[in-house]
Formats: C-alpha cells, sequence, structure tokens
C-alpha cells in the first residue's frame, strides 16, 4: 500500500493550459486509475496560487479556475462582473477556495471544505460573505476520508499538504 499523490501544480501542468475545473478533477482521478498498487491515503499537495468557486451542492464549477491569483482576487472579479453567480455566492450556494481546497471537496463529495491558509476577511470583496461561502483553515494533514462513490472506488484517509 501507497500514498498516491495529486500534486496541483502536475496536475495543471498536464491540463495544458486547460481552466476547467472538472478537467483538474478528471486528471487527479486518472492518478488513481494509474496508481501501481493499492493505495493506503490520498496527499493533495495544494499549489501557492490559484483559486476556484464551485457549486456547494452538485460540485459543478461555473467558473474556469484561477491559475495565478488568489480566493480574493477571484471573489473581487466575480463580484465585479458576474452578478448572477456573485449572487449565489452570498447566498452560501456557491464555495471559494484554493485549487487543493476544491480537490479536496470533490474527493469527499462536499463534506470537506478546508484549506491551509484562508483569505484575509478585511478584503473588500469578502465582506459580507456568509462562512460557508470560505474554507475552513486547518493544519497541514489529515482532512477527511475520500467517498468512494466518486473517487472512482477509493476510501482512504485524505491529507492536504502545502507545497
Amino acid at each position: 500500500m501507497s500514498r498516491l499523490v495529486w500534486d496541483v501544480e502536475a496536475l495543471l501542468a498536464g491540463l495544458d493550459g486547460g481552466t476547467r475545473p472538472q478537467a483538474l478533477w478528471d486528471a487527479a482521478l486518472t492518478a488513481v486509475a494509474q496508481a501501481p498498487g493499492p493505495v493506503s491515503e490520498v496527499a493533495v499537495v495544494d499549489a501557492p496560487a490559484g483559486a476556484v468557486l464551485w457549486d456547494a451542492e452538485t460540485l459543478g464549477a461555473p467558473r474556469p479556475l484561477e491559475h495565478r491569483g488568489d480566493v480574493a482576487s477571484l471573489l473581487t472579479e466575480v463580484g465585479a462582473t458576474d452578478p448572477r453567480t456573485w449572487a449565489g455566492v452570498l447566498e452560501g450556494r456557491y464555495a471559494a477556495g484554493s485549487l487543493g481546497s476544491y480537490l479536496v471537496a470533490r474527493a469527499t463529495r462536499g463534506l470537506e471544505h478546508v484549506a491551509l491558509t484562508g483569505p484575509a476577511r478585511s478584503a473588500p470583496a469578502l465582506a459580507g460573505l456568509p462562512d460557508e461561502a470560505l474554507p475552513a483553515v486547518v493544519p497541514p494533514g489529515p482532512v477527511g476520508t475520500t467517498d468512494a462513490a466518486c473517487c472512482a472506488g477509493l476510501r482512504v484517509p485524505l491529507l492536504l499538504l502545502p507545497a
């Protein structure tokens, strides 16, 4: 048994500049399918930059992922340019987080919405957002268990680690 590592930067490199959050998740699932043997745990190695917005219930993403920015800059852009999606953020329908946060949410079927660092709540774009829109800040390490129904049959401990 071994640790499977989902290194966000390596997964992004395989997307050839793609910006669909689903493509990032598909790359993670491909890594599960290509694991050389039984997997005892999955470690998500988060990237220092990047953010994504997703539907908290369906886990679908209404917008492309942001490769270089952060959660505050993504939400600032959404608030300024996309009133329909912004309304969903304010209603708690959409969640935002790092790319690693998104992989954790997908792997746990939305049960875990966590990040290693959080955006400063003082950022103007974040004022008035419901708590569920932003990830809970956790220390590096275990954050949950993968859901076999959405993670290619894999039910193992899930870790979130810094790059």
